[in-house]
């Protein structure tokens, strides 16, 4: 019996797809299907697939494609995709139209640095003693930045950069988006910062 389960595991390992291969998989179905989709391939090139998998016992792949401007996410666009059997199934999600035209060509790079936005976040969300909070030195990693608990938050205070419509004007800027869990709140907070 033990050799039968030791035999199933090593089976099952083997052929179990790490998390970049079944990724590489959806984004080939996007590129095979991308007519059907509705995308260029510039909007390919703007995008990446978050996630993807086989739902099991089906032969449906999900795709999970966010949009992206020069690198960084555009919030709130993500397109979630079915495939069966290699076709598009399901198409569901949008994407921002002309990102570099709503953004007046804006580059990716901020103004503002990531411990700025996350001092700007304390006194703007009127956390207590946030003047006295020493917000420290943290690297920014593929446009996020992580600062620990700080000695106030529940959870890590990060900071990461990203694409955000404003609705009013349709416009795209590019902002900090800072989260963080005050111990002294109930709630969890997200403000973004104009980068």
């Amino acid at each position: 019996r033990l050799t039968l389960l030791a035999l199933l595991f090593i089976s099952v390992w083997a052929f179990a797809q790490s998390p970049e291969t079944e990724r590489q998989a959806g984004l080939q179905l996007v590129q095979q299907q991308a007519t059907a989709i509705g995308l260029s391939q510039v909007d390919i090139q703007n995008s990446v697939v978050i996630n993807s998998y086989i739902i099991p016992s089906s032969n449906i792949r999900m795709v999970y494609l966010q949009q992206t401007y020069q690198g960084i996410p555009v919030y709130n666009r993500m397109q979630v995709l079915a495939f069966k059997d290699g076709a598009l199934a399901s198409n569901a999600g949008e994407r921002f139209q002309s990102p570099e035209l709503k953004s007046n060509n804006a580059g990716a790079s901020p103004k503002v640095y990531a411990p700025n936005a996350v001092q700007t976040s304390l006194a703007a969300l009127k956390v207590n003693n946030a003047a006295n909070i020493r917000v420290p030195v943290a690297p920014v990693i593929n446009g996020k930045a992580n600062f620990g608990s700080m000695n106030f938050s529940l959870e890590n205070v990060t900071a990461e950069l990203v694409w955000y419509p404003i609705e009013t004007n349709g416009e795209l800027k590019l902002v900090w988006q800072v989260f963080m869990a005050p111990k002294s709140d109930e709630d969890y907070w997200i403000a973004r910062i104009d980068a």
